[in-house]
């Protein structure tokens, strides 16, 4: 799995290279700007390792066999006496179950990936996100979405792209400067066109 995955990014970072290298040779009447911020593109680095597929993993796996075991006892404990408390203590479960999968998962994959990949000179990036407390938005998301009929999504999906942007950190370098002075001396929306090349809404 963690396999495919590298091969799939390998596949999109090949394109996205061919594609900004036709650009930057000057083809098609392009602007100074979006060639250089395809020639940005072109020196992207991404140091990614498959063995932290395999940490997330085993690390969900750990957390869900935990959650089962306290689920399965409370339920077997509650069954006889208490059949409602019972049948509460499988909803929890398997609601906490469904914030640990994504926030575990996604914890460790997004950590990894945003440290590891950078712009040489230019640019790196520093994700800070913690499982515990993204398991807990996660959580409360699903219960906001269920008990509202799903008319809380807004709600829900700023919430969490809140905790997204205020874990990670962009870090610029020295010739970040020269990048931007050749942005402003073309006057262009560079941001517009390699928005609009990738199918981005901003």
């Amino acid at each position: 799995y963690a396999s495919s995955i590298r091969n799939s990014v390998a596949v999109v970072i090949s394109s996205a290279k061919q594609m900004c290298k036709t650009l930057a040779d000057g083809g098609a009447g392009v602007k100074k700007s979006c060639r250089v911020c395809c020639s940005l593109l072109m020196n992207f680095k991404s140091s990614l390792l498959s063995s932290e597929y395999y940490v997330a993993f085993f690390t969900l796996l750990g957390y869900l066999l935990g959650v089962g075991i306290v689920v399965a006892v409370l339920t077997t404990v509650t069954s006889a006496n208490f059949p409602v408390l019972s049948v509460l203590f499988l909803v929890v479960g398997y609601i906490l179950i469904i914030a640990l999968s994504a926030s575990v998962w996604g914890t460790i994959i997004r950590n990894h990936t945003y440290n590891n990949s950078s712009i040489p000179e230019v640019v790196s990036f520093q994700s800070t996100m913690e499982i515990k407390p993204y398991t807990g938005i996660v959580f409360t998301n699903v219960l906001a979405l269920v008990f509202s009929l799903g008319l809380a999504y807004p709600w829900v999906a700023i919430r969490n792209m809140k905790y997204l942007s205020s874990t990670l950190e962009v870090q610029t370098e020295e010739d970040i400067d020269s990048v931007i002075n050749t942005i402003r001396e073309e006057n262009s929306a560079v941001l517009d066109e390699v928005a609009g090349a990738f199918d981005i809404e901003i």
